[in-house]
């Protein structure tokens, strides 16, 4: 266990509970299955699929990774939390999990459905961390879109717990 004290912009992954929970770390091969940004003051930022994109206490979580990758300047992590706090009140579809379960299954899914996602204005968890952190400057996978990053994929370099 390290001391680290997360910084506003910082990505907190967790293992949570439940049937969404155990699907993404079936399909993702991880025990990590729901990411957020911590906006600071002990606050976080997550897309849940009950209320969509809202505002939590970092308390709400035990077990938090802190996925950094990178150190961010003071402009960078303002660039993260605006963004993170202009998708409250976005929502959370099912439809969109679904769509990621096909992907990461591997099942044929027409290209045009996963440019709706792309278009849509909900977020997954780490759709939502994805997207504040390529706001900033920070590509997990380029390769993938936003909408196809999971929580795994944000966890793979650097972790601090």
């Amino acid at each position: 266990m390290s001391d680290y004290i997360p910084q506003p912009g910082d990505i907190g992954l967790v293992s949570t509970k439940g049937l969404i929970g155990y699907l993404i770390q079936l399909g993702t091969f991880s025990k990590l299955n729901h990411s957020f940004i911590y906006e600071g003051n002990g606050n976080i930022i997550e897309a849940t699929p009950r209320k969509g994109v809202v505002r939590s206490p970092v308390t709400a979580y035990t077990g938090i990774v802190w996925s950094r990758h990178k150190d961010w300047t003071i402009p960078e992590r303002v660039i993260i939390i605006g963004e993170a706090q202009a998708a409250l009140g976005a929502k959370y579809f099912f439809k969109d999990f679904v769509m990621i379960g096909c992907r990461i299954l591997r099942l044929p899914v027409p290209k045009w459905v996963f440019g709706n996602l792309a278009n849509s204005k909900s977020f997954i968890c780490s759709q939502l961390s994805t997207h504040c952190w390529r706001k900033a400057g920070y590509e997990f996978i380029k390769e993938k879109p936003e909408y196809s990053v999971t929580p795994s994929d944000q966890g793979i370099a650097f972790w601090y717990m």
